[in-house]
């Protein structure tokens, strides 16, 4: 039997900011601009409900919609992307199972610290899968595109980032809500039904998923261990399992995979904090509750907020030795899906959506509490809205303030070069999928692994100004030294952060310029056809009223 200590806390590093990803976007045989490697579009394209369902396969020159789906800013023609925005460097497979969506791959990994090249600041990434029951990990079971995308992505950062020798930096993550909401179409039966066995069938899957990831993490070097022993995170709701039953997941998980491993958590529910008992470390999720705070300015409004999500965690740490909260940040939340065809506007701040006044509000929080663990939510949830993504509105500015945010936090020197080097790398990087007609573009690949020491350009860029931590040093992590605790699980006091501060018009979608062909778009749902229908059903599910649960109804 695998002996779980509880001592995160002593082994973080000095910072950890942890990117997390979603990769559920696909391209799919039949794209317009050449066959893609997916079976559809997977989340790039959704409707139901009140919301009509988009077309990736087409163009619209509007690149901002509104609520009630008013444009608020046109431009050069995109693909039409379940999304308010347009990813600045257009749709792309997140399974990265051709050169194109490597190369993605290769410009998100840009953004973790590097020797050369500290890029947007951030320690690690965590690509989250969809489970593993219907992967390819377990042929025989039930198909599911979204699922297999996810999990061909999460390899895809394993293996591009163990080549550039990025030792460290990637974290297998799970959304173990999944299951919950999708168990019926994944042979599974309704786990949420307590009679009986389906519930057990679920956390049976669950316990797989953890052993799966840790059998891909101790294959890669590039995984992020912390004295020896991988890092997990997971997305839950604390409505679908207890701290007793997670307890017994993670113990079982543990026994068959024969290792230990540390297991961070995004909680729907963060006031739910008994989970410390079996968690080693416990970050909030969006919560749309923004108006049961108040501030004087937008700025001092989203210090509150995030105070209102993570006071719960902090006041409950103590109680627990060696575990960890770790801050969460957005840039906004602006829901494409109206509440997944419920209909209800969800916007964050409200009317507003992604002020940039946000960010720094909620670093101001993370400064007074000394708070060194990040998880950023997210990269890449384009359909509900919390992107840290470069789009073709905002550019860069998100990103980039990101990482002034978290230098400051950090304690590093101001960097106007490296701000510029990353705008620079997005905006040069072009789009591989786009509607200026012809075959798709060929981006060029972005170079990873970093000089030799001492070679020329092998300093450039400043790998880790701050010290401690960074990706450079292998993380110092499987060494057992880390870079200490404190700060993290105790709430230390410090100064707030000064914080960087970083048209209208209505137009219906234009035709794109690219030869579209009479084949209509797949949609987002690839599981087998007998489950097709059954999944239609499900991406209505409804959730709780003041949170962010998008995640749980979106469609396998």
């Amino acid at each position: 039997m695998i002996t779980h200590v509880f001592d995160l806390a002593m082994r973080m590093p000095a910072h950890l900011a942890v990117m997390f990803s979603m990769s559920w976007f696909g391209i799919p045989h039949g794209d317009p601009q050449g066959a893609g490697p997916d079976p559809s579009y997977g989340n790039t394209q959704w409707g139901g409900g009140c919301v009509t369902t988009n077309a990736p396969a087409t163009c619209s020159n509007c690149v901002l919609k509104g609520t009630g789906d008013t444009c608020l800013q046109m431009g050069t023609p995109q693909r039409d992307m379940a999304s308010r925005r347009r990813p600045l460097a257009g749709i792309y497979s997140a399974s990265a199972q051709d050169a194109e969506g490597l190369r993605r791959v290769g410009l998100m990994l840009s953004n973790v610290r590097r020797a050369c090249d500290d890029g947007a600041r951030i320690d690690a990434w965590a690509v989250q899968m969809n489970g593993t029951h219907d992967t390819s990990a377990h042929a025989g079971n039930p198909s599911c595109t979204t699922c297999e995308i996810a999990y061909d992505a999460t390899q895809a950062f394993l293996k591009e980032a163990d080549a550039a020798h990025m030792d460290g930096v990637i974290i297998p993550a799970d959304d173990a809500t999944f299951y919950f909401h999708f168990g019926t179409n994944m042979g599974l039966g309704a786990c949420n039904d307590t009679s009986g066995n389906p519930k057990h069938n679920c956390e049976d899957a669950l316990t797989q998923d953890l052993v799966d990831m840790a059998t891909m993490a101790l294959a890669h070097p590039s995984a992020l261990k912390l004295n020896g022993k991988p890092l997990f995170y997971v997305y839950m709701d604390p409505a679908h399992l207890t701290p007793t039953e997670w307890g017994t997941i993670l113990q079982n998980a543990r026994n068959t995979a024969g290792t230990d491993f540390y297991f961070v958590v995004s909680s729907q529910n963060a006031t739910q904090t008994a989970y410390f008992g079996v968690f080693d470390g416990i970050s909030p999720w969006i919560q749309l509750d923004w108006a049961s705070t108040s501030g004087s300015t937008v700025r001092a409004h989203a210090q509150a907020w995030t105070a209102g999500m993570h006071d719960p965690l902090y006041g409950a740490v103590g109680q627990y030795p060696g575990r960890v909260v770790f801050g969460a940040a957005t840039p906004g939340f602006d829901d494409y899906t109206e509440d997944w065809g419920g209909c209800t506007e969800r916007q964050l701040p409200a009317g507003d959506a992604r002020d940039p006044q946000v960010l720094l509000g909620e670093f101001d929080y993370f400064h007074a509490k000394g708070t060194t663990g990040l998880v950023m939510e997210t990269w890449d949830d384009w359909t509900e809205g919390s992107e840290f993504e470069p789009d073709v509105a905002g550019g860069t500015s998100a990103l980039v303030s990101l990482r002034q945010q978290l230098g400051g936090l950090y304690g590093e020197a101001a960097d106007p070069a490296g701000d510029t080097r990353l705008t620079d790398r997005w905006t040069s990087f072009g789009q591989a999928r786009n509607c200026a007609g012809g075959d798709a573009g060929t981006s060029p690949p972005v170079t990873l692994a970093c000089p030799p020491s001492g070679a020329d350009g092998g300093t450039s860029g400043g790998g880790d100004a701050g010290g401690g931590g960074s990706a450079d040093a292998a993380l110092s992590r499987d060494s057992g030294s880390g870079g200490g605790g404190s700060g993290v699980d105790a709430g230390v006091d410090g100064a707030a952060a000064e914080g960087n501060g970083a048209s209208s018009g209505n137009g219906s979608p234009s035709g794109c310029a690219c030869r579209m062909g009479a084949r209509a778009a797949q949609g987002d749902f690839a599981l087998s056809a007998g489950l097709a229908l059954l999944g239609l059903g499900l991406r209505r599910l409804r959730r709780r009223a003041g949170s962010a649960r998008g995640r749980a109804g979106r469609p396998a």
